[in-house]
């Protein structure tokens, strides 16, 4: 089964080789499933590069803001472009579109989304998986902050739940055939 998976990374390529190794092997495992892919934010870093990549094979829908376009450029690698009027709707329809979330590498725009889907699965309004993908440990201090707030009575007990899944690229995929497995029952 196809699924349209939102992906959360950064406008920047960062300085560490091996997340671009892994863009890349993301990438590939994504065109090799025949998901689509749904990206907002750019066309700059590593949402560029992944957009690139995928749409050489397969369907690439992006969601832009009006203050992210620049008039004078040619947007040739994405399947639709849908250009919004703020960060509002843009995550309202990044949403709608997503059947699932994973978040790579990122600054405080991948964080800021990362954190809604995280609060709307919270607060029940969505029941969406969101993936970090901790490869290098990136997430590693931003998990422990969850569970800073959980220890300390900030939270509810339920917002680590089984929506959000701190893992590898590996167990990801092996998360993925478990999704394709229920979908096909």
């Amino acid at each position: 089964m196809s699924l349209n998976i939102g992906v959360f990374l950064g406008s920047k390529l960062g300085n560490d080789k091996e997340i671009l190794k892994l863009i890349t092997k993301f990438s590939e495992w994504l065109i090799n499933q025949s998901h689509t892919l749904i990206i907002g934010g750019t066309d700059s870093g590593l949402m560029q590069l992944l957009a690139r990549q995928v749409y050489k094979k397969n369907c690439v829908k992006a969601i832009y803001t009006r203050m992210a376009m620049n008039p004078a450029k040619q947007y040739d690698f994405y399947t639709e472009l849908i250009v919004v009027d703020d960060s509002v709707k843009k995550k309202k329809i990044f949403e709608e579109k997503s059947d699932l979330f994973i978040a790579f590498p990122g600054g405080v725009g991948t964080l800021d989304e990362i954190v809604d889907i995280i609060n709307r699965n919270n607060l029940q309004e969505i029941n969406k998986k969101l993936f970090l993908i901790n490869e290098g440990f990136y997430w590693n201090k931003f998990n422990e902050l969850l569970n800073f707030f959980k220890s300390n009575k900030f939270t509810h007990e339920n917002l680590i739940n089984s929506n959000l899944i701190v893992c590898s690229f590996d167990q990801f995929k092996l998360e993925i055939k478990k999704i394709n497995a229920k979908n096909k029952n």
